[in-house]
């Protein structure tokens, strides 16, 4: 089931980038012969208005054939795409990626429109960081920020107000307490709440399903340490993995133990590759429903927050701060499917934002043959007013044909690491 949800995943992935190329590519009257799904000998498709839809035998991407793209075939007809200007041509390739950050942030808003988003209920504080610790502290319970009232721990993030005075109404020790403070750096501040040690979630075939885990457990005590928060669960875990981990819960009136082993993952920290265990649970939250207004401010946050991280990430690789070992082709996008499957139906969604978004930014880097590289000659072209010649072009799409035969044997290999790990 994975891999008909993989094949549908990268199919669609494929078609919305393509469909960015051929919209525009139709409007400006480039002739489009070929639209195909997937590469080499043509399976099956139909031909209408000059171009040949098809579906072709290896499902692992796809593209759309210009007319008069490659210098060499460039004949000077007016429906050839080198013969339409240096801007019509970048709107053409630009469009591409961008279909698929287009893609990313509607699948989003569908995430949040149909299944809400998960909050945390106000509780007291269990740390602060930052300017915040002069004035708030632990055990302290957050009435209102700004005048609004604080249901949810959410409520306060969305209430402060960065580089200007926040009033702050909160109850200590039984008294209630005003206190108004500046917030300048955002990156420094921090408030963490208490989340009580109820297992809200147990995914599908993790280790704790498997051992007999159920949502509405309470952990009491891992391997003889005492649990109060959810905050005290991560740490006893990820270092346990490949280890049997006892783990006592509450449920009902009777204590239970459970005997299990975590599962190893990965994931990066201070750039640096590292390995931890999960046992596939998650704490309580409560699910809050969006006007249309906050839906698309939610979205479009999730959005740059992802962007953000994808950005920093390549730019981590790059310098060589992070491990090549962390960069996966198919195999990797079969494994977290798989993974996010056990999550839900929301969880793969998020995954395939994140995968369109990753495509959209891929394409954009200046290297060839991606879309950035075509946007940065025809800007040349544009401001410079010459256009690169065919053996400049040729050299160019070879020189990034090897680069990209390297890429692909590096995600091969450590794809195949994966299978063997």
């Amino acid at each position: 089931m994975t891999f008909i949800y993989m094949i549908v995943i990268l199919g669609t992935m494929v078609l919305v980038h393509e469909f960015g190329h051929f919209i525009p590519a139709k409007l400006f009257k480039i002739e489009v012969p070929v639209f195909s799904l997937g590469f080499g000998k043509r399976l099956f498709g139909k031909k209408f208005r000059g171009t040949d839809y098809r579906i072709s035998m290896l499902p692992f991407g796809g593209y759309v054939n210009l007319k008069g793209m490659d210098p060499g075939e460039y004949t000077g007809k007016e429906n050839e795409f080198l013969s339409k200007s240096p801007l019509k041509r970048i709107i053409v390739v630009f469009s591409g990626p961008f279909f698929n950050l287009i893609f990313a942030f509607i699948i989003l808003q569908l995430i949040v429109n149909i299944y809400g988003v998960p909050v945390i209920d106000n509780m007291p504080l269990k740390e602060v960081r930052g300017s915040a610790s002069q004035y708030l502290m632990q055990g302290d319970s957050i009435i209102s920020v700004n005048g609004n009232t604080i249901t949810s721990f959410l409520d306060t993030y969305e209430s402060i107000l960065f580089g200007k005075k926040n009033v702050f109404i909160f109850e200590r020790n039984e008294n209630i307490i005003e206190q108004s403070f500046i917030i300048n750096d955002p990156d420094s501040f921090a408030l963490i709440p208490y989340i009580k040690p109820i297992i809200g979630k147990v995914v599908s075939n993790s280790p704790a399903d498997r051992a007999g885990m159920i949502k509405g457990d309470i952990i009491v005590n891992i391997d003889n340490n005492e649990i109060n928060d959810w905050g005290d669960i991560p740490s006893l875990i990820s270092e346990k993995y490949d280890k049997e981990v006892t783990i006592l819960v509450k449920r009902d009136e009777q204590i239970l133990d459970f005997t299990l082993i975590p599962e190893k993952y990965e994931y990066i920290e201070k750039d640096t590759l590292k390995i931890a265990g999960k046992i596939g649970i998650e704490y309580v939250t409560t699910i809050r429903k969006l006007s249309l207004g906050e839906s698309l401010i939610t979205s479009f946050n999730r959005l740059k927050y992802i962007t953000v991280a994808i950005i920093n990430f390549l730019e981590m690789l790059i310098m060589g701060k992070v491990s090549p070992k962390t960069v996966g082709g198919p195999i990797a996008i079969y494994s977290l499917i798989g993974e996010n499957m056990k999550w839900g139906f929301d969880a793969l969604l998020s995954f395939v934002a994140f995968f369109s978004l990753n495509l959209c930014i891929f394409n954009l880097i200046p290297f060839p043959p991606l879309d950035g590289s075509y946007i940065l000659i025809y800007s040349f072209e544009g401001i410079f007013r010459k256009r690169a010649g065919a053996k400049f072009m040729r050299i160019y799409q070879q020189i990034g044909f090897y680069l990209l035969m390297i890429m692909v044997v590096l995600v091969t290999f450590n794809d195949i690491l994966r299978l063997f790990r």
